[in-house]
């Protein structure tokens, strides 16, 4: 029921496949003990490492490749999921508020249970915590900066933005909480849900108390 976040010599078993960046020739190391995953299509670490294009043309070709994934990536978030979470708020009579915390939410943390369930169950813990933290960093610096840039006359209520970054941060300390003391409890994940079920039911409360 408890799962250890410190990884030990019991429980941790170095994955066969490493960084080839600090292997005397990365290449011969990526051939040797490195596979493409069925699932995958494109050896990205291989094309890096092992094409006979020079460095910065290879650099170029993967940062490029990086923007197009991202370009694709707001497309379909467009196209499709925004439409569709509009169509069902207002099927549900929900605010734009209400559904951000709610159903966006839903949707935006879907991909991560899945890429957190694959990578603690693998036991790469690190890869867990660092895509959960990196995620949030992400989304609470870069995009709110683009949407400044990009709609630079946008208005947010400070109460609600207060309360918002107040949950947040003290839920943020219940994770590092958790971290130092090396195990994630029943218990714990119990509280946790339940702070943010909280949080959903205050602001839900606010909204309609208005």
């Amino acid at each position: 029921s408890n799962i250890t976040l410190v990884p030990t010599a019991s429980n941790f078993t170095p994955p066969a496949c490493e960084n080839p960046s600090f292997k005397e020739d990365p290449c011969k190391y990526l051939i040797d003990h490195c596979r493409k995953s069925d699932a995958a299509y494109f050896h990205y670490f291989r094309f890096f490492f092992c094409s006979l294009f020079p460095k910065w043309f290879r650099l170029v070709v993967l940062l490029l490749w990086l923007g197009c994934l991202f370009f694709l990536l707001g497309q379909a978030a467009s196209i499709y999921f925004v439409p569709a979470l509009s169509i069902i708020a207002a099927k549900l009579k929900m605010s734009p508020e209400v559904a951000g915390v709610t159903i966006l939410a839903l949707g935006n943390g879907s991909p991560d249970v899945s890429a957190v369930f694959v990578a603690v169950t693998s036991g790469n813990i690190g890869l867990a915590m660092g895509s959960l933290f990196g995620a949030g960093i992400f989304v609470t610096t870069c995009v709110v900066s683009g949407i400044a840039f990009a709609v630079p006359a946008v208005e947010l209520s400070g109460l609600n933005f207060l309360k918002d970054i107040g949950f947040y941060t003290v839920g943020v300390s219940m994770i590092i909480g958790v971290c130092f003391s090396g195990k994630a409890r029943v218990w714990e994940a119990a509280i946790i849900t339940c702070y943010y079920l909280a949080y959903a039911g205050i602001t839900v409360a606010v909204h309609y108390h208005r």
